[in-house]
Parts: structure tokens; sequence; C-alpha cells
């Protein structure tokens, strides 16, 4: 899979800011689902230079920030999903339903 494919996720941060670059403009969007995969892109991001003026995750947003917060000094998420929201649809009644599934299947919360 993907996600485990080292080389891979290099490649995707190459393509997004390679070492010649070293840009300090560009932004950057990531969905990710394992701390492998963010660790690895920014790693390579870091050792390209690469300075992004915005980096947006989903790990960021799940315990990926609390658990490597010298990682990343500033970092900021959002979520999709709130208790709140007024949704439902033919899988899930409430939002509050939504961030169940989500959280006993991906620990995301």
């Amino acid at each position: 899979l993907n996600q485990d494919d080292e080389d891979f996720l290099k490649s995707l941060a190459d393509q997004a800011c390679a070492e010649d670059e070293g840009l300090e403009s560009v932004a950057i969007w990531v969905c990710v689902q394992h701390d492998f995969e963010i660790n690895t892109i920014l790693d390579r991001l870091r050792a390209n230079g690469c300075r992004p003026s915005l980096f947006w995750t989903t790990k960021a947003s799940t315990g990926w920030g609390n658990k490597f917060s010298e990682r990343v000094p500033y970092f900021h998420a959002g979520a999709q999903w709130h208790k709140a929201m007024d949704y439902s649809d033919e899988y899930f009644e409430s939002g509050q339903a939504m961030l169940d599934y989500l959280e006993r299947s991906f620990q995301y919360s």
C-alpha cells in the first residue's frame, strides 16, 4: 500500500517542493491516516529545505499533533464533523454518530 511505501511518500513531497526549489510560498494539503505517512512527508519537505506558507493535513486534527508537537511549532487543523452539526444521511443519523464511527474505526477525535 502507498501508506507504507516510503519512496512513494518521499516522491509526493518532492513533487510538492523539490530540493533545488526550497520554496517558501508553496501551500500543501495532505489527506493521510497514519503517523508514518505524515512524518515521512514532513521529514522529506524539511530535508528539501521547503518552508511551506501553509501545510494542512488531516492528521493534525487527530492525536498526531499531541504526540509530535515538537515537529511543527504552530500547527492548525480543522475538522469536518462536529457533534453540534445538524446532519444526517443514509449512514449516520447525526454528526455525533459520524464522530463515534471515526473514533472507533480510525481513533479520530
